[in-house]
């Protein structure tokens, strides 16, 4: 019996980490070559589940969340409202909701808040990375402190 496709994250030194949703058992991918990320492998279980995951490589994992935020331009005066979709140690994505006029390479000061259980404050410069119509993609310009709080939460 066949469930949705997994995504499972590839680590710089090419192992990844399966689990089982059948039974939670864990197993260690070793030796992904470089041109497999993006691909999808059927995997079989000790206890005999059968699934498909597909792998992944990123620097960081990916958490979507939906958390309501503004953004500003540094050269230019007032904040935008925007929802950030997605969140990772070394960036976002987040959707604006107005039409904007941003574009690669732009530094961007983003503004919200975590929905974990401090409502952690995040307030800091990215660039911008990728922009689509209403979608955009951005690194974080430096390492900053809340760093721990953010990591915390990603794996929450």
């Amino acid at each position: 019996m066949d469930q949705q496709v997994k995504k499972v994250y590839v680590a710089q030194d090419g192992t990844a980490i399966v689990i089982c949703e059948a039974c939670g058992r864990t197993r260690k991918l070793v030796n992904i070559q470089e041109n497999m990320p993006g691909k999808t492998v059927r995997v079989r279980c000790g206890c005999g589940a059968h699934f498909t995951i597909l792998l992944e490589r990123r620097r960081y994992y990916r958490k979507r969340v939906h958390l309501p935020g503004y953004y500003s331009k540094t050269s230019a005066p007032g904040e935008q409202p925007m929802v950030v979709k997605d969140i990772s140690l070394g960036g976002l994505r987040f959707e604006t909701l107005e039409e904007h006029e941003l574009k690669k390479g732009d530094v961007v000061l983003v503004r919200f808040r975590l929905d974990d259980t401090a409502r952690t404050a995040i307030n800091r410069p990215v660039v911008v990375r990728f922009v689509g119509h209403q979608v955009v993609g951005a690194e974080y310009f430096k390492d900053d402190p809340i760093d721990k709080a953010l990591g915390i939460y990603l794996l929450a």
